[in-house]
């Protein structure tokens, strides 16, 4: 019995070893989703949630962390990451441009 359960143990070791260089010999292929904002009120914190929502899901889906095998996930969550940050980092401008293009209506 203690053999049996040093052999599985070895050979998940083993598994574990060898995914990251199967992970790192397919070249990453780049991912785009598009987020639909014109129904969205972006300058209230509604519309804001609402839009992380979606870029959440869209990140989600386009990374196929719904979709991925035990070998693919850290790929898929590294994948969800950088598109979160990416994503992220465009509704701030967006929301930001727009908060400036609000302050500089002329109400004369």
């Amino acid at each position: 019995m203690k053999i049996i359960q040093n052999v599985a143990t070895a050979a998940v070791l083993a598994m574990c070893a060898l995914s990251p260089v199967a992970a790192a010999a397919q070249p990453r292929v780049p991912v785009t989703a598009r987020i639909a904002t014109a129904d969205l009120n972006l300058s209230t914190p509604a519309g804001r949630a609402s839009l992380e929502r979606r870029l959440a899901a869209a990140a989600r889906h386009a990374c196929g962390q719904d979709k991925a095998r035990w070998h693919e996930l850290a790929d898929a969550q590294r994948c969800y990451r950088e598109m979160m940050a990416d994503g992220t980092r465009k509704i701030a401008a967006i929301v930001g441009g727009r908060t400036v293009q609000l302050a500089s209506v002329d109400h004369r």
